[in-house]
């Protein structure tokens, strides 16, 4: 009863806290991982409280490291970096080993291609690229095969026809 000094109805108590945790979970859903329940409570709701602030924490670290991986791959141009995420568990981990899998074999990939590009600018036409490959890299991996095996005949060629002069 107002006035009367009598704690509020339980629905009322729990109201405010359970539409804060709503809406800061629906802002997860959304994308927002800024967003943090605020509103003070104990027990079941605190721990749920804090269960929703961390993984909004969580998503924000790892929305953070995919993001700044990204950059240093596509921007910058470095293939050896890896997510930070070092405690990552169960399905956050599986998530990271994805991510810094899918990076380490493009760079496999992109190594192994650069390291007989290198070679054939040095004249060596004996290097072939060897990584496992599918799709767009198997296609740039059988053309530039094809040009050192087609370099490779021309300079033998080439060498012959010295020869018999």
């Amino acid at each position: 009863m107002p006035g009367s000094g009598a704690e509020p109805p339980r629905d009322e108590v729990l109201s405010e806290p359970l539409r804060d945790i709503s809406r800061v979970v629906a802002a997860l859903a959304a994308g927002d991982f800024r967003r943090q329940v605020t509103t003070r409570v104990d027990g079941e709701l605190g721990a749920l409280k804090d269960d929703v602030n961390a993984l909004g924490a969580r998503l924000a670290a790892l929305t953070g490291e995919v993001h700044r991986l990204s950059g240093e791959v596509t921007v910058e141009g470095r293939l050896g970096g890896r997510v930070d995420l070092v405690d990552a568990e169960g399905g956050w981990r599986t998530l990271v080993d994805s991510v810094d899998g899918m990076v380490a074999g493009l760079a496999d990939q992109v190594r192994d291609l650069s390291r007989v590009a290198q070679a054939v600018a040095r004249g060596d036409l004996s290097q072939k690229i060897d990584v496992s490959a599918r799709g767009e890299i198997l296609e740039l991996k059988s053309t530039i095969n094809t040009m050192v095996d087609q370099l490779s005949g021309f300079a033998a060629e080439v060498t012959r026809v010295a020869r018999e002069v």
